[in-house]
This record gives C-alpha cells, structure tokens and sequence, in this order.
C-alpha cells in the first residue's frame, strides 16, 4: 500500500505541474483570443523567441528523466517487502551459502548490499565489519542514485534563468520598437512588447516548479531507502549471527 502511495504521489506531482503549464496556456489563450481572435498558444510560443527552444526542450528531457528514474528507483527493485523472509524462506534457511547464493541471482540493491555485508562475514567472522561493509555500500547506493537525479536539479535551476534571459531579450526588443515609431500608440505596442516578453518567464517557472517537486522528493524517497535498507541489514545480521552460534 505505501509503495502504491509513493508512486501516486510521485505522478500527481509531475500531473500538476504539467496540469499547471496546460491551465496557464489556456488562461493566455483566451485573454489573446479577445484582442486577436487568431492568436493562439502555438503563435504565442513562438513569438517567446529563440529562449523558447531551450526550454520545450528542458521540459522534454526533464520529464523524461522522472519518467525513467520512477521506474528505477522503485521500491521493489531497491528493497522488496519481505526480501529477508524469502532468501531464508521464512526463517528456515540458515546455510550462509545457500543465501549468498539467492542473493547473488537477485537484481534488487538490497541484495547486493546484503551480499557483500555476508560474505566479508563469511570470511573475516567480524560482524562489526560486515555491518560497515552494508552502511558503505548503503551509502554508496544513495549517491550513486542522487547523481543520477542532478538533470532534474540543473534543469530546474536553468529554467527560470533562461525564461528570464528571454524576457529581458524581449523588452530590450520591446523598448527598440517602441523607440522607432512616432509618438502615437507607443503605449500599445510597448504593452504588447512586454507581454509577449513575460511568456519566457511564466514557461521557466512552470518547468523548473514541477522539475523540483520530483527531484526533492526523489532524494528524500533515496534517504528513507537507505535508511530502511541499513536497519534491516543490521536486523538481520542480529538474528543470523546468533542463530549461526546456537
């Protein structure tokens, strides 16, 4: 049940920042639609400038990335519920070979981690070692998979960055344009100037907003993981070693 609360959250996040983009898009539609029944949001987009194209793509790759990482970092290819109870099939199997061995076929981190924890063990019978051995790697795992949500973090830093880079590209235009007219309907056209202007930087902030609710939320799911991953580690090597001395 958490896991499926997990993975609903996660999607809710990215449904509402792109819920978000969709509603503020229309929102500009249809006041556009009123001073020019033609505009649309495609025709407003492009007229963003060049800045627009930087951050279709950003959006693109950023959405792609929590899409991928979702799946990876799921609960059930880290920690599976129940992992101890199915290598010992319930607490039965003690043979220290015997679970390295299922360890060894199973794909999950936790196995991995247990597997290096039990074979230092194995060798050096030093259960302070071993428990060492599981913490480093656990710690190990939470950077590797932190590294791989950082195109989440920079793109969410250079979104708002480079929609306020194409907003100041825009009022400089706006302003240039304003200057070679005459006196009459300055005022209009320096309006219309900056509004198209602030587009770039609505869209900035609609993807960099949704891009840091998925990255933070993603790190903090990788804390609680190693965390979990750590605990029961230790749990386990507790209960081992001393059914192994009986």
């Amino acid at each position: 049940m958490k896991v499926f609360e997990k993975r609903t959250l996660t999607l809710f996040a990215i449904c509402i920042g792109y819920f978000g983009c969709t509603m503020i898009f229309a929102a500009i539609q249809a006041s556009t639609s009123i001073a020019n029944p033609q505009e649309t949001i495609f025709s407003l987009m492009l007229k963003g400038g060049p800045v627009m194209i930087p951050l279709g793509i950003c959006s693109l790759i950023a959405l792609a990335v929590a899409i991928e990482r979702w799946i990876t970092l799921s609960p059930k290819k880290i920690a599976p519920k129940n992992f101890f109870l199915n290598i010992t099939e319930n607490g039965k199997d003690k043979d220290l070979s015997s679970i390295l061995l299922k360890c060894s076929k199973s794909k999950t981190t936790i196995a991995q981690i247990v597997q290096s924890g039990l074979s230092k063990w194995q060798k050096t019978n030093d259960r302070d070692l071993a428990e060492k051995i599981i913490e480093d790697n656990a710690s190990r795992f939470v950077y590797k998979y932190k590294r791989s949500l950082r195109p989440l973090l920079h793109i969410g830093a250079i979104s708002p960055l480079l929609g306020l880079l194409g907003t100041i590209i825009g009022m400089i235009n706006a302003f240039q344009n304003v200057a070679s007219v005459e006196q009459y309907g300055k005022a209009a056209r320096l309006a219309s100037g900056i509004y198209e202007a602030m587009v770039t930087t609505a869209t900035g902030l609609i993807v960099a907003i949704p891009v840091l609710i998925v990255y933070y939320y993603l790190a903090d799911r990788m804390d609680k993981c190693s965390d979990k991953i750590e605990d029961e580690c230790n749990a386990f090597l507790d209960e081992f070693i001393h059914v192994t001395k009986k």
